[in-house]
């Protein structure tokens, strides 16, 4: 009696929870990739080895998400503020593809889309 109880109970919530639709866009997809490739390039915890592996991962899939958001033709019907923003600050969101026009790597193409160069970090200091 009591396994049939748990093995309805299990049955009820798995059918509840088959019901739910999680729907992510490509746009949404891309940046959350985005976001975890900008975090893995600032981690200063990897190696250098590690992070060249990370990275080189990292930009495939970025690769792939950004041709996915750029083919979706439902994106082009959308009005939504995400993807308007996407696609006007071009630069930013197709990290990658941007790169690539202007032969730099993402991690440089990045810095520079948001105005910071090497003499910015090299002159800044500690505070604690």
């Amino acid at each position: 009696m009591k396994t049939k109880l748990i093995f309805s109970t299990l049955l009820v919530s798995y059918s509840l929870m088959a019901g739910i639709n999680a729907h992510a866009s490509s746009i949404d997809n891309l940046e959350r990739e985005r976001a975890i490739t900008l975090a893995e390039y600032l981690d200063t915890n990897t190696g250098v080895e590690e992070r060249w592996s990370q990275l080189n991962k990292a930009k495939r899939r970025l690769t792939d998400l950004e041709r996915i958001a750029l083919q979706d033709k439902t994106l082009k019907k959308t009005t939504s503020y995400q993807a308007v923003r996407a696609f006007k600050d071009y630069e930013r969101t197709f990290l990658v593809h941007a790169s690539a026009e202007f032969n730099k790597t993402p991690l440089i193409h990045w810095m520079d889309s948001i105005g910071l160069t090497t003499s910015n970090i090299l002159s800044t200091r500690e505070v604690k």
